[in-house]
C-alpha cells in the first residue's frame, strides 16, 4: 500500500517538477504581433476586416451566381419534357438572377454609404 501511495507522490512530483521548469524556461520576454495587419503595417481596424469578410462574401456570390444559371439551363436542356424538371430549372436561373440583382445592390449601397460617412 505504501508502495502505491509512494509511486503516485513520485508522479505527482515529476510532473510538478517539469511544469515549473516549463514555467521558468518560457520566462522570456514575448512581443505579440497583430494576426491583420493594413496597409500602413499596424494592426487592422475592425473596419478593415469587416470589409476584407464583405469582398470575399461579394465575389464568391459572384461566382457561384453564374453556375446557378447554367445549372438551370442544364436541367431545362436535359428535361426531356418533364414539367416538373423544367419548373425547377426555371426557379434555380430566377433564384441565381435574383441573387445576382441583391450582391449588386449590397455592393452600390455599401460604396454609397462608406462615401458619405467618409465625407
Amino acid at each position: 500500500m505504501t508502495k502505491i501511495n509512494f509511486l503516485k507522490l513520485a508522479v505527482v512530483a515529476v510532473v510538478m517538477s517539469f511544469t515549473l521548469t516549463a514555467g521558468f524556461a518560457m520566462a522570456q520576454a514575448v512581443t505579440l504581433e497583430p494576426p491583420i495587419k493594413n496597409e500602413s503595417g499596424s494592426g487592422a481596424e475592425v473596419e478593415d476586416i469587416i470589409g476584407k469578410v464583405a469582398g470575399v462574401i461579394f465575389w464568391l456570390g459572384l461566382m457561384i451566381c453564374p453556375i446557378g444559371i447554367i445549372w438551370g439551363g442544364f436541367e431545362i436542356a436535359t428535361a426531356g419534357g418533364d414539367q416538373n424538371k423544367i419548373t425547377k430549372g426555371r426557379q434555380i436561373i430566377l433564384y441565381s438572377i435574383i441573387g445576382l440583382v441583391i450582391i449588386a445592390i449590397s455592393a452600390t449601397l455599401a460604396t454609397v454609404i462608406k462615401n458619405i460617412l467618409t465625407d
